[in-house]
């Protein structure tokens, strides 16, 4: 199959843990009434500053699962780039032949890779055991942020890779569903004419030195994300039908602010001002929206946030709790051993961990009872 110039431009403990909460915050329901219907935890999430616009996305990258190192995700330059691109929350490269070899490492993105005009083939280890894959023109595959991946490839010919920032497609997350944590499912060759079309519109938008705009490439790469949720995700969980939540920008807007102030405290009435609403009316419209209390959504964000600090920096972990906004270490493990069922200092020694994380024996030295 011969991908068209033209196609790619034609597509272009409960309680225990809420008085703890409590603690770290010195909030409780921000002078708001009580009543039967809202819960400790739509009242728990104290000013703050205004909403920052996210950082450019910098170069993809891939994590060594046991020495933590990172790297670019190719050695080799690509022959075409969005780095100069006006957009936010994703890359797009083009690469030619050669040979490629990944072993235990993650991407910290999602990559999406598109063959281009000429097949390979592709070796994968899991678990052991070697599959080979014929990849055809136009085959799509998906590695996602944060799963280790080994693969090998003497030869890929030239391929298209999408890299798309997880808060992305986050965001795009609770548009369509409710998940309680996301994650996507690794492909190799599969056929998705969907995904295959807004890769190659996108790399025609690069061609054409970005003449659609800012929003022209984001609302490609955001319809890309809403995809691979729906088709791709670990657990499949119904279409929310509109039931008079949040707006699509309103919301877009208060998870932008949280995720980039998970440092700071955060007070209801400050993400009800982001969304232009009272708090009373916001904690039960996100809620409609997002499928938990905003309370819940944000510990939720930082026990997320966490995770990906353990697995990338030897950062301690009392350190680590401080920089995602927990009061302290104890904190930090109530709520990931209740995400997770591990604590993260079983998470650091662990080599069976999800996302496959291997760490020396001495590593964190503060892990001690209370994270153990």
């Amino acid at each position: 199959m011969m991908l068209r110039p033209e196609l790619g431009k034609k597509m272009s403990n409960i309680w225990r843990t809420a008085f703890q909460d409590y603690a770290c915050t010195g909030v409780v329901n921000q002078g708001l009434p009580m009543s039967n219907t809202m819960s400790y935890e739509e009242f728990s999430v104290a000013p703050a500053s205004e909403p920052q616009p996210a950082a450019r996305f910098t170069t993809p990258s891939l994590v060594d699962t046991i020495t933590r190192r990172t790297r670019p995700h190719m050695t080799r330059p690509a022959v075409l780039s969005s780095q100069g691109a006006p957009w936010s929350g994703f890359t797009v490269e083009q690469f030619s032949g050669g040979p490629a070899d990944v072993t235990d490492e993650s991407p910290l993105h999602h990559h999406v890779v598109v063959q281009l005009d000429r097949p390979t083939s592709m070796e994968q280890r899991v678990e052991g055991q070697t599959h080979t894959f014929h990849v055809p023109p136009g085959g799509v595959s998906l590695f996602p942020a944060l799963q280790p991946v080994t693969v090998r490839n003497r030869d890929t010919r030239d391929f298209l890779v999408v890299a798309l920032d997880p808060r992305l497609v986050v965001r795009a997350a609770h548009e369509v569903v409710q998940p309680e944590r996301l994650e996507l499912r690794s492909q190799i060759a599969i056929d998705d004419p969907l995904i295959r079309g807004l890769a190659l519109a996108l790399r025609a938008e690069i061609q054409s030195g970005y003449s659609g705009g800012r929003w022209y490439g984001e609302t490609l790469a955001h319809t890309l994300a809403i995809h691979l949720v729906r088709h791709y995700a670990s657990v499949q969980q119904a279409v929310r039908e509109d039931s008079g939540g949040l707006g699509r920008r309103p919301l877009r807007l208060v998870l932008d602010y949280i995720q980039e102030h998970l440092a700071e405290e955060i007070s209801l009435e400050t993400l009800a001002g982001v969304a232009g609403l009272s708090p009373f009316h916001f904690a039960r419209l996100f809620k409609r929206s997002v499928g938990t209390a905003p309370h819940q959504y944000l510990i939720r964000r930082r026990v997320e946030r966490a995770k990906e600090l353990l697995l990338t920096t030897n950062t301690e972990i009392a350190e680590i709790a401080a920089q995602v906004g927990f009061c302290d270490q104890s904190h930090l493990t109530s709520h990931f051993k209740r995400t997770y069922g591990i604590a993260p200092g079983a998470f650091l020694r662990s080599s069976t961990a999800r996302i496959g994380d291997a760490r020396p024996a001495n590593h964190h030295s503060s892990v001690t009872a209370t994270s153990a």
